[in-house]
């Protein structure tokens, strides 16, 4: 796994965000604003994709976390899938998934927190390998949260939450 290239996140949610779309939804429990999902586009200023990654270690055993794909054609060969149209899955708006207006977190600049796990590899040699298995954006007093699945390979969990308290940046 590569790692996130933060300085490139942080400064795509430091801009204005114009569209984020979710897609491959797999289920929605009503009224609840979790689900699970296949990626995450964001479109603005800065365009990137928030997808699941895998890693499998020396042992066979597979690792998933998520990436943030900044490559316009690589984003691009990504949602249109192997077989478009018919592999189009469901897609939802941020303000579909929110329930509300969400035009004051799209102009914010936000906060950006990842989250990583460390997963041990062991060869001859025992390595500890960083996998980023979630990323948490914030702005306007508002979450939103997307995770590696533990439950779906290669699929995200997403969240967005209302009236979050931000930490001041430090």
């Amino acid at each position: 796994m590569s790692g996130i290239d933060m300085d490139f996140l942080m400064q795509a949610c430091s801009r204005p965000w114009s569209r984020v779309e979710i897609g491959g939804i797999d289920k929605r429990e009503g009224g609840v604003k979790a689900l699970s999902a296949n990626h995450v586009y964001v479109d603005g200023e800065i365009p990137f994709l928030i997808a699941a990654t895998s890693i499998e270690s020396p042992s066979g055993e597979e690792f998933f976390g998520v990436s943030v794909i900044k490559d316009l054609d690589v984003a691009q060969r990504f949602l249109e899938g192997p077989y478009p149209p018919h592999n189009r899955p469901r897609t939802l708006s941020l303000e579909q998934i929110a329930g509300a207006d969400v035009a004051a977190f799209m102009r914010a600049g936000k906060q950006v927190r990842v989250f990583r796990h460390t997963a041990k590899f062991a060869t001859d040699v025992v390595s500890l390998v960083p996998i980023e298995v979630g990323l948490a954006i914030e702005a306007s007093g508002v979450l939103l949260k997307v995770f590696a699945d533990e439950e779906i390979p290669m699929g995200l969990k997403i969240a967005w939450e209302d009236e979050v308290e931000i930490d001041p940046a430090p």
